[in-house]
């Protein structure tokens, strides 16, 4: 506000909002703009009412803002797209459901809601109220058609709806839409009764702030924003007036009878009160109230008005007696009506709730990042889904060589919540170009090779997504007939640790590897993939340029046919593309049907030895259906309909669900029961409302049985199958085994299984499949026809198949051959010892892992020969490398990640913490055997940044226990705020991948041992700082201090790490520190470490109100900083909230340094920490906190005690010590123990 005020001309910064609401968002945004010029700004305003009058957005829309205005009211709209039209203006109601409901407007006053007891005191105050039917969508559908694909920022959102925020924000995902600012209405329409309690909670558990009430609205702002929460809590005032020209429409001469805003005042205020008739206005307002009625009588006392409501009686009572002779109408007449009115309502639902290029109206085929923001752009040759030219190789090439993938700001980019899209780009254009010019398909020998094991991928089987569906019961049919038969010595398993552990009747004792290297190929025969598109190729890449026979199953091509719904951004369209380009290295291959197979040749491009084949369970399903000669043919259409659907949306399931409603529209009650969306019953519940139904008429049934699925379709009347695409169709299969008449897409997969007929339908043409439900419902006879056609269907069974091809190309051997017995097995070097890489953060970054590993891998060095594999951020000086004796060869990790982890060593170790600067370590995990040092003891955080909250529930859930709960609880929200209820600490994966998992913290190994299966080795935690010299004296503290600059007449207090007040209570310590104060200390409080800025604002917020003399966030220090900071301070303070959440170093250092400390006492067990170490509870208070300090201080101690214990602390935590420990574990995984 101490800037100058520039030249403003009066009319721009006119305020047309009741309230001054625009002057607020212009002060909270005028700082981010030169010379108010908020062009690219953008708003949304929810009831957007007239353009100007009491329009909350018009001044913002004269500086250059423009956005989307949502009003229901005809008349205002067509307002808002006369005078604004840089808006887009949307003619719906904003509310909880698609759908149509009644809308209530009082003319005149810019008034409506959707609230029928608003509508009804409006009638009471003696205005007239007009209803009329209009359409409902949610915010979120507009927002997602408003913003699209860009990268566009909501920076305001207002929400004034009279009575109904409720029902907007119900429809509002505040998570996925982040407007900047939020200002919805909170009173009751025209009274001061607040309206906020019922919605509020939803706003402020989606991470905003309460930024102000001015009286009818509540202001809120997006934490990520939260430096405007200050600006719009100011309300309008005379330096808004006098210094910036401001100064509201209502203070110009506008004639306010005249003016449409005024009587919308006059009617606010007339509910605001109390009417008594006959009294004396006491008030300006009822004043102009009084002469509005005066006028009003006058009016309604005259002629054309008495005619006018005689007319309009008559046109009612005209309507009325039509509707009436309506339902008198016989059936046959009357329920064809009715259908066409709902079809007509479904019909427009249909565009908004599907994907419009299943509809035919695709838009262009551009691949974007999901996230672009400083992300390098792919060169579009890298995401062709045709072979590589030989520049394309180049362009490729060099792109994976001159980006910087792994920089410090580059991997927290990375962690976008979207499974590092950039990370998984880049690995797939590798492995694609890894393929390049390798074997022709043409030129493939059809030898068995050396070996005669076969090799069978069964990760399909492990993913929840995949293990019950389609592919699930064909891979599961493949691996029955591989074991029936090789001996089970003879078959490996492709598995992903990771994923979730195959029941043991599937395995038997089969080997289960995670990936094949090179020289391992030699000892397989026979390679079988139940899903060649799925998962990812690095695991098995040699296996493909080898000459071994390669089987794979053919599904579909259906991201080739939807590419912008598939393959819309850059990491699934060149996953997919790498897909692709394996197929040509099968020899032979099995298709699911006649049209997959067609497709794979014109892929291809020449013909292929494939045959089509199906599961002999399906096969007998089908040859068995229709034997019972006593089936009634006559048809019962009293049974359920029944939807077989899936949860994807090319299923269709409202398209199915809205011919249903519109077929069925008339009678008293529907019996709708949908398979395929178990645990989606709310969505299926909106979609059936959607869908012109009644609540409660579309049932949505959890996972079943075989048997039971049976018996549901088998007592349906009629069975529909409305999706847009598909493979190979189970779902017409299972229901004409049922003896059940099916209503299906046509699509060519639903033709090649029963032909052609009425029965097949546009599954975009609501009318069409309407007609045909109708028909075909209870018509056993026409299930009986479509039964003959697919049992016509020519198919081989795919266990003959896959059984055949392991027969010729994998004869059984008595032995291993030489070939296949410890193929791979690396040994030491030349030198005897043992061959070590090392992958970890290094050098200088800024996190305490990278300063643990340089101790202790330097120490390692001098037992053997180790070569670190680091980020380019981590090959930088580091102060502790310069005082290890050894010259440790390092090198970036993106030359492992390049060639697909292989690598020349005898063991690898990878070190795993919970950050983003742990990616590429992780990512490591899954391309090659490796030990995993797990720095941390959760990885709940790191999910979380990297694959949002579906992602890391997903990691939390998976369990060597069939019996676990198969949700989060509590919820994910809780245990993330607060650590101590977290119920799994998300090592699931990088447990499960690592060959074995070292732990530091003792507090945590019988935890982890149980969500994961794997008990790790526990190792002693090293010290990583050790004093320059080897006695630490008072003379040394006194110099740190003066280097610091420390008053001396304080009590310098010092908590070190990454400040963070949700796992290390660094809140906590503040308020301690402030008792202190309060107790008559002079404290000085060190939190040294680095923040985010809101948390250090915060932070100096509660110290300055806790009273602390001096406080301050270091940020981080270089070494020589630290080293000052942990000799100067009188107490350190080491706090965490749970005794599960990780080993504290710095508390490690404080004991190595000789510094007194209060800690809480899990930190402490973890570190072994001296006496001089006072172990806090683990639920402490911070005034126990700060009675546990006063104590330390004021109690007296012996100098030379601590310097004798601290030395036998040393010596028992060298790092030569643990690298010893360390290298015995590693020569056991290596084979060399």
């Amino acid at each position: 506000m101490g800037c100058l005020a520039p030249s403003l001309d009066p009319v721009s910064h006119l305020s047309y909002a009741q309230n001054g609401e625009d002057i607020r968002v212009w002060r909270a945004f005028r700082d981010l703009v030169p010379a108010d010029d908020f062009s690219g700004f953008t708003y949304v305003d929810v009831g957007a009412n007239y353009p100007w009058e009491m329009s909350v957005t018009a001044s913002l829309y004269s500086m250059g803002w423009r956005g989307l205005l949502v009003e229901a009211d005809p008349d205002l709209a067509a307002g808002l797209k006369v005078a604004r039209p840089g808006d887009v203006v949307v003619e719906v109601a904003a509310g909880s459901a698609a759908g149509e409901l009644t809308f209530y407007r009082v003319p005149g006053t810019g008034l409506g809601t959707l609230d029928p007891a608003e509508a009804a005191v409006a009638r009471t105050r003696g205005f007239e109220v007009l209803e009329q039917n209009v359409q409902v969508e949610q915010v979120d559908s507009l927002l997602s058609r408003f913003v699209g694909d860009s990268p566009r920022e909501i920076h305001f959102m207002s929400i004034d709806v009279e009575g109904a925020e409720s029902q907007v924000l119900a429809g509002l995902s505040l998570r996925e839409f982040r407007p900047w600012v939020l200002c919805i209405e909170a009173v009751e329409p025209g009274t001061s009764t607040p309206s906020h309690s019922g919605w509020e909670p939803q706003v402020l558990a989606a991470d905003y702030l309460t930024a102000g009430f001015d009286g009818i609205n509540r202001w809120y702002v997006a934490t990520e924003h939260s430096e405007l929460q200050g600006s719009i809590s100011i309300p309008f005032n005379v330096i808004d007036a006098g210094e910036f020209g401001w100064q509201t429409a209502r203070g110009r001469q506008l004639d306010q009878r005249s003016n449409l805003s005024f009587n919308r005042i006059a009617w606010q205020n007339e509910l605001l009160n109390s009417e008594v008739v006959g009294s004396v206005p006491t008030s300006e307002y009822e004043k102009q109230i009084h002469e509005l009625r005066s006028a009003l009588t006058q009016v309604e006392g005259s002629r054309s008005l008495r005619y006018s409501r005689q007319v309009t009686r008559l046109g009612k009572a005209v309507l009325h007696r039509i509707r009436v002779a309506r339902t008198r109408l016989p059936a046959f007449i009357q329920t064809p009506l009715v259908r066409n009115r709902h079809l007509k309502h479904v019909t427009v639902n249909l565009g908004h709730l599907t994907n419009p290029a299943y509809l035919g109206n695709p838009p262009a085929d551009v691949v974007t990042w999901i996230r672009p923001e400083g992300l390098p752009e792919v060169p579009p040759a890298g995401l062709a889904l045709t072979n590589f030219t030989s520049r394309d190789s180049d362009l490729i090439s060099f792109w994976l060589k001159e980006n910087l993938w792994d920089s410090d700001s580059q991997l927290d980019r990375r962690m976008d919540n979207h499974s590092d899209e950039l990370g998984r780009a880049r690995s797939a254009l590798r492995t694609r170009m890894r393929l390049l010019g390798q074997i022709d398909s043409s030129n493939l020998e059809h030898d068995s090779g050396v070996g005669s094991r076969v090799l069978f991928d069964a990760r399909s089987l492990q993913s929840p997504a995949f293990g019950n569906r389609g592919i699930g019961r064909f891979a599961l049919a493949a691996l029955k007939a591989v074991r029936e038969s090789v001996p089970q010595d003879r078959l490996v398993l492709l598995t992903d640790p990771g994923l979730q552990v195959l029941p043991i009747e599937l395995t038997g004792s089969c080997q289960q590897v995670s990936r094949i290297s090179e020289e391992g190929v030699a000892s397989f025969a026979v390679f079988v993939q139940p899903s060649p598109m799925t998962g990812s190729i690095d695991p098995y890449l040699s296996v493909m340029k080898s000459s071994i026979h390669k089987i794979a199953i053919i599904f579909d091509f259906i991201p080739l046919h939807y590419p912008t719904i598939y393959l819309a951004n850059t990491a699934a369209r060149a996953e997919y593309a790498a897909s692709l380009d394996t197929l040509k290295f099968y020899n032979e291959y099995a298709c699911i049907s006649h049209l997959a197979k067609r497709e794979l040749e014109e892929f291809l491009g020449h013909p292929v030895s494939a045959c089509v084949a199906w599961p002999q369970e399906i096969s007998a399903m089908v040859d068995t259906a229709g034997s019972d000669a006593s089936r009634d043919l006559t048809g019962d259409s009293t049974g359920a309909i029944v939807v077989m659907t899936g949860d994807e949306p090319r299923k269709n399931t409202f398209g199915a669900l809205a011919a249903i409603g519109a077929a069925t529209a008339g009678e008293p009650e529907r019996d709708v029961v949908v398979l395929g969306m178990a645990g989606q019953e709310t969505r299926v519940h909106h979609w059936s409302i959607a869908a012109a139904m009644r609540p409660g008429e579309a049932r949505t049934l959890g996972r079943i049985s075989d048997s039971e699925m049976g018996e549901v379709l088998g007592s349906a009347s009629l069975v529909v199958v409305n999706s847009f695409d598909e493979g190979l169709s189970l779902p017409v299969i299972e229901a004409l085994a049922a003896g059940t008449p099916v209503v299906a897409s046509n699509i060519a997969s639903h033709r090649e299984l029963i032909g052609s007929g009425g029965y097949l339908v546009d599954p975009a043409d609501l009318k069409a499949a309407s007609r045909a439900i109708r028909r075909y419902r209870g018509d056993r006879s026409a299930a009986a026809k479509q039964l003959r056609k697919l049992q016509s269907h020519s198919h081989l069974v795919l266990e003959d198949v896959i059984a055949q091809v392991v027969d010729q190309h994998a004869p059984v051997k008595s032995a291993a051959t030489s070939a296949e017995v410890a193929s791979g097995v690396a040994g030491c070097s030349g030198s005897g010892r043992l061959r070590i890489g090392v992958a970890t953060p290094w050098g200088s970054q800024p996190t305490g892992v990278a300063d643990f590993s340089v101790a202790t891998i330097s120490a390692l060095a001098n037992l053997a020969d180790v070569t670190v594999f680091t980020t380019s951020g981590g090959m930088t000086h580091s102060p502790l490398a310069e005082q290890s004796d050894v010259d440790i060869d390092v090198k970036n990790i993106d030359e492992l990640l390049g060639n697909a982890g292989e690598h020349s060593f005898d063991v690898m170790v990878v070190v795993a913490g919970n950050s983003h600067f742990h990616l590429p370590f992780v990512e490591l995990t899954t391309l090659t055997d490796c030990v995993v040092i797990a720095h941390d003891t959760r990885m709940v955080e790191f999910y979380m940044s990297l694959r949002d909250r579906g992602g890391v529930e997903q990691v939390m859930l998976k369990t060597l226990d069939p019996n676990a709960p198969a949700d989060i609880s509590p919820a994910l929200d809780d245990q993330i705020d607060d650590m101590r209820l977290l119920q799994n600490a998300g090592m699931w994966e990088v447990a499960r991948r690592s060959q074995g998992l070292v732990l530091h913290a003792q507090s945590a190994a019988h935890r982890l041992a149980i969500e994961t299966g794997m008990t790790p080795v526990l190792l002693p935690f090293a010290n990583q700082r050790v004093p320059e010299s080897s006695v630490i004296t008072s003379d040394m503290r006194s110099e740190a201090r003066a280097r610091l600059g420390f008053d001396s007449t304080c009590i310098h207090l010092a908590s070190f790490g990454y400040v963070d007040t949700r796992t290390k209570m660094s809140d906590q310590v503040i308020q301690a520190a402030g008792w202190l104060s309060q107790w008559g200390h002079k404290v000085s409080l060190h939190l040294v470490g680095s923040a985010s800025e809101s948390v250090i604002e915060a932070l100096n917020l509660a110290a300055h109100s806790a009273g602390i003399h001096e406080f301050c966030v270091t940020g981080f220090v270089s070494e020589e900083e630290f080293r000052d900071y942990l000799l100067a301070v009188d107490l350190g303070v080491q706090l965490r909230i749970s005794p599960q959440l990780g080993v504290s170093g710095p508390l490690s250092d404080l004991a190595a340094f000789g510094t007194r400390a209060v800690a809480s006492s899990g930190l402490a067990i973890d570190v072994d920490a001296p006496e001089y170490i006072r172990r806090l509870p683990e639920s402490v208070s911070a005034l126990l906190v700060a009675e546990a300090i006063e104590s330390v201080l004021e109690s007296d101690f012996d100098p030379s005690r601590i310097e004798s214990e601290r030395i036998a602390y040393l010596s028992g935590k060298q790092p030569q010590l643990y690298a010893q420990k360390l290298l015995d574990y590693l020569e056991t995984i290596a084979g060399v123990k």
